[in-house]
């Protein structure tokens, strides 16, 4: 199973005394992608997103007391000290979604799922550190009904790399001719409750379970399947 875990990141430092940030510009120092993830299969990674101020926090003066100095570590400036964090890689508040996408190492976590390894990506952080922004765009799901330039632009690494899965099957298939076929689902664990988000009829109850064959997975999810990127959206 392969594993990676984007850690988003909102430190502000409210005191007018502050230190100013460090600003790097993003190619600066990322001059090649970090290492392929598929060297170690079973090894989780940990990439890091610094987001910007909001406008509510630069209303109020704050400052950021984050900065991205290498490409894959956080410092984190304090009134006496610094600490540096450092993280299989590091994108700072100039960094594109298509960055993300490209150097994260999501795209080979997909090409091990066509391979047939479990592949997990999730995001985690506190409230407003840009988890929804990340992983699937500005706006979480409305950005779905945005027109398509801004889909194009701002998309998180969910549907980047739902359609980087189709563009892959694609070729597979016409390499092979062995046909492909997806079947998705899509919940959430909110409570401790388990929550059909395509079928909400089918929520009730739900219940995870283990098996040999299958490993983990919710029993009775609802699950369909799809041909094209425009029905999974």
């Amino acid at each position: 199973m392969a594993t990676f875990a984007v850690r988003s990141y909102s430190l502000i430092n409210t005191e007018k005394h502050s230190l100013l940030v460090k600003q790097q510009s993003y190619h600066a120092y990322r001059n090649e992608p970090p290492q392929d993830p598929g060297t170690e299969k079973d090894r989780v990674r940990v990439i890091v997103r610094v987001r910007p101020l909001n406008s509510r926090e630069t209303e109020k003066s704050d400052r950021s007391i984050l900065y991205c100095e290498r490409e894959n570590s956080i410092t984190v400036e304090g009134a006496k000290h610094s600490r540096r964090f450092t993280f299989d890689s590091a994108f700072d508040v100039t960094s594109t979604q298509e960055e993300v996408f490209h150097y994260s190492g999501v795209k080979r976590l997909v090409d091990m799922a066509i391979d047939g390894y479990i592949s997990t990506c999730f995001a985690y952080g506190q409230t407003g550190s840009g988890k929804t922004h990340t992983m699937i765009g500005p706006g979480g799901a409305n950005i779905f009904r945005m027109d398509e330039n801004f889909r194009i632009k701002n998309f998180g690494l969910v549907p980047r790399a739902i359609n980087y899965l189709f563009q892959q099957l694609r070729e597979k298939s016409h390499e092979t001719n062995a046909p492909y076929y997806i079947r998705v689902s899509y919940c959430e664990i909110y409570n401790e409750q388990i929550h059909d988000l395509i079928s909400p009829s089918h929520s009730d109850h739900l219940q995870i379970r283990g098996s040999i064959e299958d490993g983990f997975y919710v029993e009775n999810l609802f699950q369909t399947y799809i041909e094209t990127m425009d029905e999974l959206l």
